[in-house]
Formats: C-alpha cells, sequence, structure tokens
C-alpha cells in the first residue's frame, strides 16, 4: 500500500491516481492530533488493513490533483541520520556508523517551500536518501531481527548548512532549520518492495541530474542501522531513519531551486527553494 497524508493532514490511501481518505475508519482509535495520526495508522496497521482494503473496494477517492499532499509522517518523532553511510574506497572497509538528529519540526511534504535561514554557510547542500519507517516499538533489537520492524519506506532529502555551527561536522543547527527535511510523497509498506538495498535515488535541480546512486553504495544496510540506533533510544511507530546517500554528487541549493527526487517504487516530490538573501555558491 501506498499511504499519504493531505489537506489538514488527514490519512489517506495513493491508488491509481486518486487519493482515498482513510480518517472514517479511524473512529476507534480515539481523538488524535494531527501529527498523531499517521503513527496511530501505522501501529494499529495490522488490525485497520482489512477495513482499508474494503474502503479500496467501494470506492475511488480524490484525484491526486485535487488534493494537496503533505510528508508521509509529518511529525515523526524522531529523524535518525547516519554520517558518511556509503563506500568511497572499497579497499578501505566502512567507516564506524555514527548518527546525528534532525529536528522534527524541519519536516515538510512535496510542493513546499525550503527557506534558507540567514546564518552564515560555507553552502547549503541537499542529499536525497531513503528513509525507513518504523513499523512497532522497537530496543536494542539485534540486525538478523530488524527488518520484522520496518513498516515501509518513503523519499528524503537531507539538507544541510554546511559549516553552521562546528566547522566540517554534521551538527544539529546545521541540519534541523525548519523545512530542512522535506519527505514524500508516500509512505510504501514493505510487502511492495522487497530489495530496499537496491534501489535507484535520482535528485534533479531545474530539471538537470545531480544525483543517480543505488542504495547498494551504502556502507550499513537497513538492518545495521537499526540495531545501531535501537540500542540507543527505543524507536517507536512512525520513527524515521535515512538511509544515508552518495555525496559525491551533492551541490548546493539556491534561490528559485526546482528539486525533484524519485526513489525507484516509491515516485517522486519536489520542493522549492527560497533564500531571502538570494546568495550563490558554486
Amino acid at each position: 500500500m501506498k499511504l499519504v497524508t493531505f489537506d489538514e493532514f488527514l490519512p489517506g490511501l495513493l491508488q491509481n491516481g486518486h487519493v482515498i481518505d482513510l480518517s472514517p475508519l479511524l473512529n476507534g482509535l480515539g481523538p488524535l492530533d494531527w501529527d498523531e495520526i499517521m503513527p496511530a495508522v501505522i501501529g494499529n496497521f495490522e488490525s485497520l488493513r482489512k477495513d482499508f482494503d474494503s474502503l479500496v473496494e467501494s470506492g475511488t477517492g480524490q484525484p491526486l490533483e485535487m488534493v494537496k499532499l503533505r510528508a508521509p509522517v509529518p511529525r515523526p518523532s524522531k529523524i535518525a541520520c547516519p554520517v558518511m553511510n556509503f563506500v568511497q574506497d572499497p579497499t578501505d572497509g566502512p567507516i564506524q556508523l555514527d548518527f546525528f538528529f534532525k529536528s522534527p519540526e524541519a519536516v515538510i511534504g512535496t510542493g513546499d517551500t525550503v527557506t534558507l535561514p540567514r546564518l552564515d554557510a560555507t553552502t547549503y547542500s541537499y542529499e536525497a536518501e531513503l528513509a525507513v519507517v518504523i513499523g512497532k516499538q522497537a530496543s536494542n533489537v539485534s540486525a538478523d531481527q530488524a527488518m520484522e520492524y520496518v513498516f515501509g519506506y518513503t523519499g528524503f532529502i537531507d539538507i544541510s548548512g554546511r559549516d553552521v555551527g562546528r566547522p566540517h561536522v554534521n551538527t544539529f543547527l546545521g541540519t534541523s532549520f525548519d523545512t530542512f527535511a522535506p519527505m514524500g510523497p508516500c509512505l510504501v509498506t514493505t510487502d511492495e518492495i522487497p530489495h530496499p538495498e537496491n534501489l535507484q535515488v535520482k535528485l534533479l535541480v531545474n530539471n538537470q541530474v545531480q544525483q543517480n546512486y543505488s542504495t547498494n553504495i551504502l556502507s550499513y544496510g537497513i538492518p545495521d542501522l537499526i540495531e545501531y540506533t535501537s540500542a540507543i533510544f527505543t524507536l517507536h511507530p512512525g520513527d524515521v531513519i535515512t538511509c544515508g546517500t552518495d555525496p559525491r554528487s551533492a551541490g548546493s541549493l539556491q534561490n528559485g531551486d526546482h528539486v525533484v527526487t524519485e526513489i525507484q517504487g516509491i515516485g517522486e516530490f519536489e520542493v522549492i527553494v527560497c533564500d531571502p538573501l538570494k546568495r550563490n555558491w558554486r
């Protein structure tokens, strides 16, 4: 299934170019705030899925162009991002796994605007990534069991202000400004993506391909990422772990840029860049 949130953060199912509203089926979950809806859908998915299937069979929903898609998980409780998770030189072996956090407040969806802050930076960069969405509470999970805790996958752009904060370090300050975590267009359940370790990821800026790589370049796979993070903190339904990228082709964002990210099996989403200072980087 391809799950979305749309309009006033309603839960929906994307099928054949239409969005089907799932909110009538959530009444039994009690009152939910807008940012609690998708984690509740994820956490209760197995009990809800039969009703979701029946709803799909009974109606066609609204045409996609008639709704406003939001980020599929509009406010996850955690966004954990690995540092340098790609193979630079196969003879060197992987570097030690480490992570940084991005603020959940940074999440935006397709069609939204990335606003660059007024702080000085060497550059404001983009990195297109596959993101893993956790399906159930996970603590101290071993790598061989980790995939049992994955609900699905979505697209993600990690936007960073380079050398904002400590030089040459991915700091919380440099990565967590509002709008610095575009996500979308949908959340695809694991049954539709059996091989996440071999997906093509593409990012275009102003119709020019800037990133085009396979997730098979990643040093650490999804099981390793879950094992590492769940040993440090408990993961909950809707939490997001990004997988890393090939940064060798990543570049700078500038005012007016139109950025499109596409991931095999998930689809594409787009954002526009606004820099109030209209700066230029190489």
